[in-house]
């Protein structure tokens, strides 16, 4: 089973790549019906509005990693399907349920799963922060708290995680 971290950011992802397919059909477009030496000027900011998204979706692309959640493991895997880090469930696995701004305004639970014990993350952090922090240790997978990922809570040895 496949549960990705951002559907919010998926589609973020998506409406970029569809804005810059327009700006590149739109230019040639406009450069083909009309051939003038000034078309270098719109060509030039095209290119400078493409590199812009390509940088702004590069910046954040680790918010469209999945979980696959296995019989003995949890494996968090990049977007391109690259396995980044795992969490053994046949070991107690230590958790946490964090509320965290996925978007502007756009609060979701996440939980943060780990086979080692973890300091806590604070309530209403980015999610941006919370993953770059937990990739940072190496040990920890985030994922969101919902319908799907609700019910391995009740499956072998879980610790919760609490403020102290």
């Amino acid at each position: 089973m496949k549960i990705y971290l951002s559907k919010y950011w998926i589609a973020g992802h998506i409406s970029l790549v569809c804005v810059e397919v327009a700006v590149v059909v739109a230019t040639a477009a406009f450069c083909i019906e009309y051939r003038d030496e000034e078309n270098i000027l719109l060509i030039i900011c095209s290119l400078v509005l493409i590199g812009i998204t390509y940088y702004v979706q590069s910046r954040v692309i680790y918010l469209l990693d999945y979980v696959e959640v296995s019989n003995n493991q949890f494996t968090q895997c990049s977007f391109s399907g690259k396995r980044k880090r795992a969490v053994n469930s046949d070991e107690p696995i230590y958790y946490q349920i964090v509320p965290l701004f996925e978007g502007f305004f756009l609060r979701a639970d996440f939980i943060v799963l780990s086979n080692q014990e973890f300091l806590p993350y604070r309530n209403g952090s980015g999610l941006g922060t919370v993953c770059k922090e937990a990739s940072a240790k190496g040990n920890q997978i985030i994922m969101p708290y919902n319908q799907k990922s609700r019910p391995l809570l009740h499956l072998r040895d879980w610790h919760k995680v609490c403020f102290y």
